[in-house]
């Protein structure tokens, strides 16, 4: 009967043994997974390549691997394509315009003239109505990630008519000119381009609309933060449409705009 008893209580001890155990593995697991994640929050994402790759081939995600980088080195990457944490791969499907090495940090001279097919190949000969560059203000914080010049865009902004604040899409389908001080030009011309790719910091966009429409929209988005959806990818019906019409102020919008006052008849 004391056998039986003192089996018993090995029996006990060593499952209280086996679950101090596996509980002191478990906090052991978390804390080295704690210190591997520590640095991340002050990192950024660069993109290497795992294998040569020729000129023209096209880019997926499986063709890369992430690297981090911490993020105070990101503005003396110079060309290299840098993402913020949690900021999706958008290159997926792009060719490369030269050929790659192994272990080779993607840049944006590799895949630059798809990112702006319209806006830096065709050059600036399109046919349509004259267009000037309308400024307007934004929040970096509500910037698509990686907005180039030569992408299209929806701009949004929030007013509040008869006490119901919401957003409105202003004017849909315009073709941005300019991200802060990075322009079409830039992008089109390799030796002009900036060293530094990151939009975080940038306060201002450029977008090309008519000079008739381009009173119209500083009218309305004056002392705001505009918001911008970008259209990606466009059809090639947006691009045209971007390039060679008077594309105006939304209709809806704009007969509210005149109610408030905003907006002249």
């Amino acid at each position: 009967m004391a056998e039986q008893t003192q089996t018993v209580k090995n029996r006990k001890l060593l499952l209280v043994a086996l679950g101090l155990g596996v509980l002191v593995a478990l906090i052991y697991n978390l804390h080295v997974s704690q210190l591997k994640n520590a640095g991340k929050s002050d990192q950024v994402v660069v993109l290497r390549f795992k294998n040569d790759m020729d000129t023209n081939r096209t880019i997926a995600l499986k063709d890369l691997e992430k690297k981090y980088a911490p993020a105070d080195l990101k503005d003396g990457l110079g060309s290299v394509v840098v993402l913020s944490q949690g900021e999706p791969f958008r290159y997926e499907g792009y060719k490369l315009t030269r050929a790659v090495q192994m272990n080779q940090l993607l840049t944006y001279d590799d895949i630059q003239p798809q990112r702006n097919r319209a806006g830096a190949e065709k050059g600036f000969q399109e046919k349509g109505p004259r267009k000037v560059p309308c400024v307007l203000s934004v929040d970096p914080a509500l910037l698509p990630p990686g907005l180039l010049p030569g992408d299209i865009v929806n701009i949004v902004c929030d007013y509040d008519f008869a006490g119901q604040p919401q957003y409105y899409r202003i004017i849909s389908g315009v073709r941005v000119d300019g991200v802060g001080e990075l322009t079409r030009q830039d992008m089109a011309d390799r030796s002009r381009r900036p060293s530094a790719r990151s939009v975080e910091s940038y306060r201002k966009i450029t977008v090309l609309v008519s000079e008739r429409v381009s009173l119209k929209l500083c009218n309305v988005t004056r002392g705001k933060n505009v918001r911008v959806e970008r259209i990606d990818p466009p059809s090639a019906e947006l691009e045209e449409r971007a390039d060679k019409t008077d594309i105006d102020i939304e209709a809806g919008f704009e007969e509210l705009a005149q109610k408030q006052g905003l907006l002249k008849p």
